[in-house]
Formats: C-alpha cells, sequence, structure tokens
C-alpha cells in the first residue's frame, strides 16, 4: 500500500473516532462527568504515549520491573509494620492486599509483575538470584491474597508464555504443536465446562461468579435502551446530580451498591455503546496481530511482552472492569504497547 494511501485510511479512521467521540459527549446522560472522565483519560493516554516514546521496549520492561519491585517492598511493609494495613480485616479477614485497598485490586495488580519478573529473570545476565526471588515472592503474594480469580488468571499467563514461545519455531513444527495444544485445551474446556460448579464449590465460589453474573442481565437491559453511543465516559456509574440515573435500576434490582460492571466488555458497551466498542475491538485486533507477528519475528524473551499483555488484557476483563479507563496502569500499559509498534527497534527482529 503506498504511502499517501495508508495515511488517508489513517486520517479517515482517527477522523471517525473523533467524530464518535464527539457525539458521545454531546448525548451523554451526564455531560459534565463525562468531559471530566475524558480529560482525564486523555491525560492517561498521553502518558502511555509519551513512555511509547520516551523509552524503548526494554527499558519499559526495566522500568515496569522496578516498580513492581517497589511494590513488593511497600506491600511487605505494609503487611508487616503496624497498623497491618497491608492485611485484609472484616469480610476478607486475613487477606494480603499489600498497598492496595482490595485483595482483587492486588491480585489483579500483581499478575503482570510477576511476569515481568519471569521473563526478566529468564533474559538477565546478571541479577538472576534477585529477579527470581521476586518472582517466588509475587507467586507467593498472588496466594495470600487469596484471589481465586488472580490465581486462575496467573496459571493461565503462564501456560500462554509457554505456549507463545511456540510461535517462533519452524512452521513444519510450529503448525502440528499449535494444533496439538488447540485439540488438548479444547478437551480440558470441555471438561472443565462440565464440571465447573464442583471446581467453584471446592474454591469457596458458585457459578455466579460471587454475584457478578446475578445483576449482568440487568445490566443489558440498561445496554438494549441506548445500543449505539452509550451512557458517555463515567455517566453510567456517575449520574446526574439533579435525578436519579440509570445505575439506580442495577442497584435496586441487584439489592447492593454495585460499584461497577465487573467486566470489561459490558462495561464498554455501557460507556461506548456498540459504535465506540466496535472500534475498540478492531484497534485491538489490529494490535493483536501486530504482537504476533512481532513475537514470530524476534528473538528475545522479553519480546513476548505485548502479546502477553494484550492475552491478560482480556483475562483480566472477563471479572473485572478496566478495558478502558482512566487513571490506570492497564489503560496506560495498554496505550504503551499500542504506540511502541510504531518504532519498535530493529535489534529485536531476526536478522
Amino acid at each position: 500500500m503506498e504511502k499517501g494511501s495508508l495515511y488517508s485510511h489513517k486520517r479517515t479512521f482517527y477522523l471517525a473516532i473523533s467524530s464518535t467521540c464527539f457525539c458521545i459527549l454531546f448525548l451523554s446522560f451526564n455531560p459534565r462527568e463525562t468531559i471530566q472522565v475524558s480529560i482525564y483519560l486523555t491525560a492517561t493516554t498521553l502518558f502511555g504515549l509519551y513512555i511509547a516514546t520516551r523509552y524503548s521496549l526494554e527499558e519499559q520492561i526495566d522500568l515496569l520491573v522496578w516498580m513492581y519491585g517497589i511494590v513488593i517492598i511497600l506491600s511487605i511493609i505494609f503487611a508487616v509494620l503496624p497498623p497491618r494495613y497491608g492485611i485484609e480485616s472484616g469480610v476478607h479477614l486475613g487477606a494480603f492486599r499489600g498497598i492496595y485497598t482490595h485483595k482483587n485490586i492486588f491480585g489483579r495488580i500483581m499478575i503482570p509483575g510477576a511476569i515481568l519478573f519471569l521473563l526478566r529473570a529468564m533474559s538477565a545476565k546478571k541479577d538472576k538470584l534477585i529477579l527470581w526471588t521476586a518472582v517466588i515472592v509475587s507467586v507467593i503474594m498472588l496466594v495470600l491474597c487469596r484471589s481465586t480469580t488472580a490465581l486462575i488468571n496467573y496459571l493461565m499467563m503462564l501456560s500462554t508464555f509457554f505456549i507463545y514461545r511456540t510461535f517462533r519455531w519452524r512452521y513444519e513444527v510450529m503448525v502440528p504443536s499449535i494444533l496439538g495444544i488447540a485439540t488438548i485445551g479444547g478437551s480440558f474446556l470441555i471438561w472443565l465446562a462440565e464440571n465447573a460448579e464442583t471446581l467453584l464449590k471446592s474454591v469457596g465460589k458458585d457459578a455466579t461468579l460471587s454475584g457478578r453474573t446475578d445483576f449482568w442481565p440487568f445490566l443489558w437491559e440498561m445496554i438494549y435502551k441506548r445500543p449505539q453511543l452509550g451512557y458517555g465516559f463515567g455517566a453510567f456509574w456517575n449520574p446526574n446530580p439533579y435525578g436519579g440515573g440509570p445505575n439506580t435500576y442495577i442497584v435496586r434490582a441487584a439489592g447492593w451498591e454495585v460499584p461497577s460492571a465487573h467486566n470489561g466488555f459490558i462495561e464498554l458497551l455501557l460507556t461506548l455503546g456498540i459504535v465506540g466498542f466496535s472500534m475498540y475491538v478492531i484497534g485491538f485486533t489490529i494490535n493483536l496481530i501486530k504482537a504476533i507477528r512481532f513475537t514470530r519475528n524476534s528473538y528475545t524473551i522479553e519480546s513476548l511482552w505485548p502479546l502477553l499483555f494484550l492475552t491478560y488484557n482480556i483475562l483480566a476483563n472477563i471479572s473485572e472492569s478496566g478495558l478502558f479507563e482512566q487513571n490506570s496502569i492497564f489503560w496506560v500499559l495498554y496505550t504503551t504497547i499500542c504506540f511502541s509498534f510504531v518504532s519498535l527497534p530493529r535489534k529485536y527482529s531476526r536478522t
């Protein structure tokens, strides 16, 4: 494709996104809240852009490893020193939450850290002992936080890490290997579906995912009422202060103060409707293809990171909301990875 044609397509795509955002702003259920959230979201996106343009992929991973190292140290301090803020009280008594406000938040944020420590530990020429210690400590913390979802997601990410390494094999070896893995994985998923209720009960959970699926049908009802462009950024859960809002119905129907959809895809439909959701899916698919190509054509362990994070971004949003959120480390990492594909260094490519 010629450059002029490429730029024309990009310009059309970004114009469509801008037009959609403009419509969402003025058709929002709560325009004031939408404007405020949009400003925060723009700032979060620009921060991701800055990291992508300022640092190489290897430097980004180094920064994240340092960040997660600080998180581990501070979390231990918060858990050990009085008043032991890092340990949950009340309903989740004894669960580890570190420097975060809830054990599930800690588990969700810590999983990328555990994966990054593993990537760096496998490739580092020095400080291997420290890095492997960080891997072990982060896994122990995931167990101590007692978040079943976080532990399952980590095990799934660990599995995908080894699966994605097969993408670098020769086609005559890679294709049969992937087919074999897909067959085994499909059989396992069928078995899992048939025994889901028993397995969930064994870990103290139920088929409703701790009550999440109970109110999802009510959220779908609200989506059907404004399917095209949704309710606007931040408008659904923060309704117009002068009257009741759409979340009032959800609270009454669910019987408790539901703070979010607890599903990133449903949340995105509530926020941006089918139009915005479709644009996100298109953008995500494009970046996923780029990540697969990058993994296939590179030779370093670290170059698996973009594909691993995009995979985790899907897993994490099955039972939690955070696919498209302001002031979120996950949106920063997503935008950083997306913008990084524009200028990834040649040293990651095979020669």
